[in-house]
């Protein structure tokens, strides 16, 4: 990204695919100097809407990596060009996503250590924001709860589940996760508002034979059916489905698209549970075309080509995102041990805001 000026009071910025000038009010809005921002919270001490509409740039100067500018209102300012880029570069799209199939290497893994932890943190979480899913292995269950991971990354966050919940075999269970019956690849709690972001599941024990973990990057399933199938595409996007949970305690419902795209058209969402999903009564041609369309996802989902799978070991950790990552599991027998994972969910804002600190740590 490269700043000039132009005619001595206008700012130029310029990157790969545009050109654009910066709006005085925008960089006025950043500045940063101690009469502007209060000292511990960097937080504006002023109104920025009572700021004059017509205020212009009466000069501009490039001085090293800084910008220098007097404004219009008489007041002089001077932004850093590299905090400018950071800045601007926040308003683009993601571009570090990576989409994955069956031929994708594996999911990123790294070997729990209490000694620079953070460090070890910090990869892990670009790795989960650019593939969706990773594994920290070897974590000393005796001692490390993973309550005590998420409670390192954010906040957890509680349902009716609790702070964190069991993956056993049980009678009586309230859920299908709660036997040893095979789990398709699908999404945890489209039912709730809003869905939790992202899940973790730590490994208890596992002696069963079967009972493998499925892993598939629905956002990946979904670009091939825009590609291929726009009609079916178009059809996963507008209707919008019920998706219903019940126990003897609760009932919780919730109404979203299978595939959510953003307002640029983006995949931002997808939900997917086929034992919890209830479409509303639309007219012949809407309802075969949904059915199909996610008959489509359903057939991907399952197929041998978007599949990852492995065995989850005691002590292995698997962190994914629950609006990209499908996940299911095997059938298992557990003849010759148990199978016991600990889930729970933190959000998004946990995780990202995690990784911005740990970089802005990195750059002090």
């Amino acid at each position: 990204m490269k700043f000039r000026i132009v005619d001595g009071n206008s700012v130029i910025c310029s990157t790969s695919d545009n050109e654009v000038e910066i709006h005085p009010l925008w960089l006025r809005e950043r500045a940063s100097e101690a009469r502007f921002l209060h000292e511990h919270t960097k937080q504006r001490l002023y109104e920025p809407s009572n700021l004059i509409l017509d205020l212009s740039i009466e000069s501009a100067k490039l001085k090293d990596d800084v910008l220098i500018v007097e404004f219009s209102d008489q007041e002089k300012c001077q932004f850093d060009l590299s905090k400018l880029t950071d800045e601007i570069e926040k308003n683009g799209k993601d571009t570090n996503l990576s989409l994955w199939d069956a031929a994708w290497e594996g999911v990123p893994t790294a070997t729990y250590e209490s000694d620079g932890f953070e460090e070890l943190l910090y990869g892990l979480l670009k790795d989960f924001w650019q593939y969706g899913a990773v594994v920290l292995e070897s974590v000393p269950i005796e001692e490390v709860s993973i309550l005590d991971i998420a409670n390192s990354i954010g906040s957890v966050r509680p349902t009716n589940f609790g702070d964190y919940f069991v993956v056993e075999s049980m009678l009586n269970p309230n859920d299908l996760a709660y036997t040893d019956r095979q789990l398709v690849p699908h999404t945890d709690n489209p039912y709730r508002q809003p869905v939790p972001c992202v899940q973790l599941l730590l490994c208890i024990r596992n002696e069963v034979q079967g009972g493998e973990t499925i892993l598939v990057d629905g956002f990946n399933v979904a670009e091939r059916i825009r590609r291929n199938k726009p009609e079916l595409f178009a059809s996963l996007t507008k209707t919008l489905v019920r998706f219903r949970f019940e126990d003897e305690n609760t009932i919780l419902e919730n109404r979203g698209e299978l595939i959510e795209l953003d307002r640029e058209g983006e995949i931002k969402q997808v939900r997917y549970s086929p034992r919890l999903d209830y479409v509303p009564l639309h007219d012949q041609r809407e309802m075969s075309m949904f059915y199909q369309a996610r008959q489509e996802f359903a057939s991907l989902c399952g197929s041998s080509e978007y599949r990852q799978e492995l065995r989850l070991r005691r002590g292995d950790l698997l962190m994914f995102d629950n609006y990209r990552v499908l996940h299911g599991r095997k059938e298992y027998n557990q003849t010759h041990g148990e199978r016991i994972l600990h889930g729970c969910y933190i959000d998004y804002d946990s995780t990202g805001g995690k990784l911005r600190h740990l970089e802005r740590n990195r750059k002090a």
